[in-house]
């Protein structure tokens, strides 16, 4: 991503390229790459109970111009779009229901999370990133934890 006085100039792809100095600036370097980011959240089940939710999310930068200007770093705005959908996901649980659908508490983390997004590029506010996985390797109690 480069922008000419401050302003957004265009985005370069791989290999050699002209850059004024002083006057273009490489604002962001983004790879289209696969990123992982962890994901850990505290949740309250549909029974009151706290439970800490731990996973990782997958996601890429499909338009790099358009994540310039969503947000300063697209992995807190997949992590903080992740924990906000488990937290819903898991406070219509039970606590014994919650440990026995983890799947089904990734699957729709995974399909809530696009469909946001894909909901905000209608709008035209469109994030640039595409989320592609969602992994929960432990929803417990605090307790349980320490």
């Amino acid at each position: 991503m480069v922008a000419r006085l401050g302003r957004y100039q265009g985005t370069l792809e791989a290999g050699r390229h002209r850059i004024v100095p002083f006057v273009d600036t490489v604002v962001r370097r983004y790879s289209r790459d696969r990123d992982t980011v962890a994901l850990s959240a505290t949740c309250t089940t549909r029974d009151g109970e706290s439970v800490v939710v731990e996973g990782s999310l997958g996601f890429r930068v499909t338009e790099p111009a358009l994540a310039y200007l969503a947000t300063d770093d697209p992995s807190l705005l997949a992590s903080g779009l992740a924990t906000g959908i488990a937290q819903r996901a898991i406070g219509k649980l039970r606590l014994a229901e919650a440990r026995e659908r983890t799947r089904e508490v990734e699957a729709a983390i995974l399909r809530e999370a696009n469909s946001v997004i894909a909901a905000q590029a209608g709008a035209g506010q469109a994030a640039g990133i595409e989320v592609l996985d969602c992994s929960l390797e432990r929803i417990d109690t605090p307790a349980l934890i320490g």
